[in-house]
């Protein structure tokens, strides 16, 4: 980092990396902080002088690099950062990690430190830019090189790398990932706040003692807590609390069951013994539940009716016998619930299909809407969440409800009203969010904004058969052949002939000065032309990104808690910031002036979220992720204002009902019924049968299109071709069913190119959908067989609501509309567009409340899925 762009975040005396006694003469209460220090070229300060300067008063901080170093080495240090937390946690261990050479006089880098080749290789195999055996290779080769001779060069011959075809772009890629940069700016960020929050002196005073973990003498670390956390959506519980959770809502005695199955049950208690509990289990009360679920009234009836199935009753009686032993001790653990037994049940949630993801977002989910709600509960709130209880613990009355929980363990009364109080609260304001979602449609019925836009939304006919684009293909075809000149293209590469996809083109369009996770923007079409001009327009769209800037006038600063009163400014808090952002609504922000699509007029955004520099406390950054979270969701290109509004719009929609399907089918998954219908492929229009054909590879295959479409009521697809169960997913969205079917389909089509690409031995870099892949991809047979299922059940595509007309702008106010009816309040637009890529438009949309494929993001509609029941739904 240069000493010029430290000091716009930190106004601070900076000297050049530390070395041995340069913390001796620091007074008491000053505030240091180490980021670089000297390895080899003098001694390097030692962790005895950093506690004697903390006994002194010395505040200090580390991270990024020596700082780190020390950070895990010394408590009292305030350790910042991704490096730190590798070297407290013991996943790095080597300290020629962080080290490299630079010029003296400039202290520029000329080597590349091991935790930047990690962090690079994290970001770039994650999404799937290269492939796991590649990564492991680059940091082998990183690994085995002395940190003297380490770039990226010597890193890529080293690893066999170095004859590839796309080497110079791999290189590229990595040199854009610098985490060390990152984190050195978290540890001023983290100054910052100290300096601004006037931390007494006092606070931060040691001794000796203070300084070394002792078992009598802990210290703790600013860094860790306690409980369980799901890093997908920030939701940490407690284990106990996690475990109550589980009794509360009938789900317990499950798996405790599971986890006896595997212990020693060499002692079970007889059930004679337990018959003075209340509520312990007798062969007598498993046989009469079995009778009645069977519907039996009278014993002759039972006794026939048991030879009809071939069975004996001294042989079911031993089973009601064993049956009780085995309820009674699973009833005796949990009313213990000694330490190790609620690790054995988090274990079972662990391997149990994603249990434990699941119910601790769900407890989590429920404790968010609970913290929401805006008033006192009344007797019918609580009525209705004793209703809710019973439902879900599989009892009539509620006084058999609190039974079975005393019979759990849990036999305080208060103990059972927090928990009913929890779910009204939850139930109240979460309702608010469904009444949104849930509102009445009106289809063509257009809504005028409140206030004109300016420009307006103007007519945007199509060409004469084109159902998406605005121009003929040919002159768009004319136009990209400048645009990529323009935004620096080398090469367009055709992919599709690799996989057996019968002349579906799929393009590469490698640009290596892009500061995006993959230098291939990826097309996808029928025709040549189309694929091409959809691979150049993808990488136009990130070029603009890069080099947009507020126009004068455009920007505002101040604290969202200042301007809420005034409208017209988006909630940060109902955008799709990571769970770990600096944001709290008195945090000055940098604002854009947007256009609002919904209402008229202009609105005001955070400028983090649309400008692709981190900045100084970006509430775009993600701690956890080390990265800003800024993705090319929303980000949309077209030959027309209207088609790139609709693009982005639809983009933005698609990701939503992705996230959300998701939620059902995989990840977590297991939340009881699938909301949704397969399409009949027969019932599409010709053109669509021959690509879905071509995509099973004549047969060879299946291929499936789901309708996925959400509360949002714009048509979305995932269309899944599965090759020896290997699944290749697309995604589509549009007014029309039909084209955003072909668009799920050809999504397809480009993974599976993708897939035969990536095995090429000549290409390091996979072709990808930006910003598809963002989040871990969970995968089970049963899954697959959820899409191969020989007794689906097909609905014709001539059922399926949508839109069609000849005009983009049609489209989109119809989209608009229905983004209105799903209780979205504001949209903003920013114009992205450089004069240099006339005619093309270039813009941004954020639809807040809406999920995204942030990572590190669960908003309030996919809260709603994983508690569906215990809070009103929406479908």
């Amino acid at each position: 980092m240069q000493a010029a762009e430290a000091r716009r975040l930190l106004s601070a005396d900076y000297r050049p990396p530390v070395r041995r006694g340069d913390l001796s003469g620091i007074e008491s209460g000053r505030v240091v902080a180490i980021i670089d220090g000297v390895f080899e070229q003098d001694l390097a300060v030692s962790p005895r002088e950093i506690i004697d300067a903390l006994c002194r008063g010395v505040i200090v901080y580390g991270g990024a690099s020596m700082g780190a170093l020390r950070a895990s080495e010394v408590p009292g240090v305030f350790g910042v950062g991704r490096i730190y937390s590798w070297y407290r946690s013991g996943l790095i261990t080597r300290d020629d990690e962080v080290a490299l050479t630079f010029d003296a006089e400039t202290y520029r880098p000329l080597t590349v430190p091991t935790v930047n080749v990690r962090y690079a290789i994290d970001r770039l195999s994650g999404p799937g830019t290269i492939d796991r055996a590649t990564g492991e290779r680059l940091l082998k080769a990183a690994q085995s090189l002395p940190f003297k001779a380490r770039t990226y060069g010597a890193i890529v011959r080293q690893a066999g790398l170095g004859n590839q075809k796309d080497s110079a772009d791999l290189i590229a890629l990595l040199k854009q990932h610098d985490l060390k940069k990152l984190d050195a700016q978290s540890v001023l960020e983290a100054v910052d706040k100290h300096v601004d929050r006037r931390h007494e002196a006092e606070s931060s005073q040691f001794t000796d003692a203070d300084c070394f973990d002792t078992a009598e003498n802990p210290t703790p670390r600013v860094d860790e807590q306690s409980g369980i956390l799901v890093w997908e959506s920030g939701d940490r519980v407690g284990e106990r609390e996690l475990f109550d959770f589980l009794i509360f809502t009938g789900r317990i005695e499950r798996y405790a069951r599971r986890v006896l199955t595997r212990a020693d049950r060499a002692e079970l208690p007889s059930p004679q013994s337990q018959a003075a509990r209340g509520g312990a289990a007798d062969p007598q009360s498993v046989l009469d539940d079995a009778r009645r679920r069977w519907g039996w009234l009278l014993g002759e009836e039972a006794r026939v009716t048991l030879g009809d199935l071939s069975l004996d009753l001294s042989e079911i009686s031993k089973h009601c016998t064993e049956e009780a032993q085995s309820v009674n001790l699973a009833f005796d653990r949990i009313r213990q619930a000694s330490p190790p037994f609620i690790r054995s049940v988090l274990a079972d949630l662990f391997i149990s299909d994603l249990a434990l993801k699941r119910e601790v977002m769900r407890l989590a989910g429920l404790l968010h809407f609970a913290r929401r709600a805006t008033r006192s509960v009344d007797r019918a709130d609580l009525a209705e969440a004793q209703s809710i209880l019973c439902k879900v613990n599989g009892e009539c009355r509620f006084r058999e409800v609190r039974s079975r929980w005393a019979h759990c363990g849990l036999g305080e009364a208060s103990q059972h009203d927090a928990f009913v109080e929890t779910v009204a609260k939850a139930r109240m304001s979460s309702r608010l969010v469904v009444n949104a979602m849930t509102g009445t449609a009106r289809p063509g019925d257009f809504m005028a904004c409140v206030k004109p836009l300016d420009p307006p939304l103007r007519p945007c006919p199509k060409p004469q058969g084109e159902q998406r684009f605005c121009l003929p293909m040919s002159e768009a075809l004319s136009h990209t052949d400048r645009l990529r000149q323009v935004v620096g293209i080398t090469r367009v590469g055709m992919i599709g002939e690799l996989a057996d996809i019968y002349g579906v083109h799929i393009t590469q369009a490698a640009r290596p000065s892009g500061q995006w996770s993959s230098t291939y923007g990826s097309g996808k079409s029928l025709t040549a032309a189309g694929a091409i001009v959809g691979g150049v327009m993808e990488e136009v769209e990130t070029w603009s990104q890069e080099r947009f800037a507020p126009g004068d006038g455009q920007s505002v600063n101040g604290a969202y808690a200042e301007f809420e009163r005034l409208g017209g400014f988006v909630d940060p808090a109902t955008l799709d910031l990571p769970y770990d952002s600096c944001y709290r609504p008195d945090l000055p922000l940098d604002w854009v002036q947007c256009a609002d699509l919904l209402n008229g007029g202009s609105v005001y955004v955070p400028a983090d979220i649309v400008l692709m520099d981190r900045r100084k406390h970006d509430i775009a950054y993600s701690v956890r992720g080390g990265r800003k979270c800024l993705t090319t969701n929303g980000l949309a290109s077209g030959f027309g204002r209207e088609e790139a509004l609709l693009h982005a719009v639809c983009e933005y929609v698609e990701r939503h009902a992705a996230r959300i399907a998701d939620l059902y089918l995989a990840n977590p998954g297991g939340l009881g019924c699938v909301p949704y219908k397969f399409v009949d492929i027969s019932s599409m229009p010709h053109r669509l049968q021959d690509l879905a054909d071509r995509l099973s590879d004549r047969g060879a295959g299946v291929v499936r299109v789901l309708n996925i479409t959400s509360d949002v009521g714009i048509p979305t697809f995932q269309a899944s071709a599965i090759r020896d169960f290997i699944r290749a997913d697309g995604y589509g969205t549009h007014p029309n069913p039909e084209v955003a079917i072909e668009m799920a389909l050809l999504e397809a089509a480009q993974t599976i190119a993708t897939n035969v690409a990536g095995g090429r031995e000549d290409l390091a870099i996979h072709v990808r959908s930006l910003g598809r892949h963002e989040r871990p991809a969970p995968v089970s047979m049963k899954d697959v067989w959820f899409w191969l299922d020989p007794d689906t059940v097909f609905e014709p595509i001539d059922f399926m609501p949508g839109f069609a007309s000849d005009d983009v702008c049609a489209d989109l106010l119809w989209s608009l509309d229905r983004i209105r009816d799903a209780g979205v309040g504001t949209l903003p637009a920013l114009d992205m567009t450089p004069p240099e890529i006339a005619p093309a438009h270039v813009v941004r949309v954020i639809l807040p409340g809406l999920e995204s494929n942030n990572p590190f993001y669960t908003g309030d509609r996919a809260r709603l899925v994983l508690l569906r029941d215990l809070l009103p739904r929406w479908r």
